[in-house]
């Protein structure tokens, strides 16, 4: 049984280009929450020191340069932006690449990563970070569903059709809504629970694709025979 788990293993190692795909769009994704911390700490930005005595409190440290904080909060900024780019050019690469191979597993990795994007870009306050998750989010849906219209049949293309046409009136009506008046926390939590299962469905769906499951079930076989 130890020999067949170190086979799996190594099978799993040469995976196919599917595979890295999916792993280099799961990595993308799934790290987006460390992103801003990987920023601060490649821009230098100056964190405070906490006392770890009660006499430390009443200490007068010395303050950085103010000029030194500004210029570290822009270089993290940049920085910030640059990566989320990063992200969301790999997100759609890989997305284009698992639509291309038409991957069921592949498909819905893809699904479950532009609705991770989408959602994610709200976290962000500035454009320069928000505009490429939103554009990264919508390319990867329009690449599924151009994927979806090639293979389809006729009645596939129209529910493509009248689903796109929803989508875009929805997100119409929701932008003119929205603009004037901030959402309700309901839609905000309804968006933090479909942004949680979206990024959980990640792991699963990649595994699917890189053949975990296959593997793990051809160990099973070969220790029950």
């Amino acid at each position: 049984s130890l020999a067949g788990l170190l086979a799996a293993g190594l099978r799993l190692l040469d995976a196919s280009p599917a595979g890295a795909a999916a792993i280099a769009l799961t990595a993308a994704i799934a790290l987006l929450p460390a992103y801003p911390l990987v920023a601060t700490w490649l821009g230098k930005l100056p964190r405070p020191e906490l006392p770890d005595r009660p006499e430390g409190i009443l200490a007068d440290n010395p303050l950085p340069p103010r000029s030194d904080v500004f210029a570290a909060v822009a270089r993290s900024t940049e920085l910030l932006s640059g990566l989320l780019l990063a992200a969301a050019v790999v997100s759609v690469l890989a997305i284009g690449y698992l639509v291309a191979i038409d991957s069921v597993s592949g498909a819905w990795l893809g699904l479950a990563a532009s609705l991770a994007l989408l959602l994610r870009a709200r976290l962000f306050p500035t454009p320069a970070q928000r505009v490429p998750l939103l554009v990264g989010g919508l390319l990867g849906l329009t690449l599924l569903g151009f994927g979806l219209a090639l293979r389809g049949d006729d009645t596939t293309r129209l529910l493509l059709l009248v689903a796109l046409l929803a989508g875009a009136a929805v997100t119409l009506a929701a932008g003119l809504i929205y603009s004037r008046r901030s959402p309700s926390p309901y839609v905000g939590r309804f968006a933090d629970i479909v942004d949680v299962l979206a990024i959980m469905a990640l792991i699963p769906l990649a595994s699917a694709v890189t053949g975990v499951y296959d593997a793990i079930r051809g160990l099973f076989a070969s220790i029950g025979g």
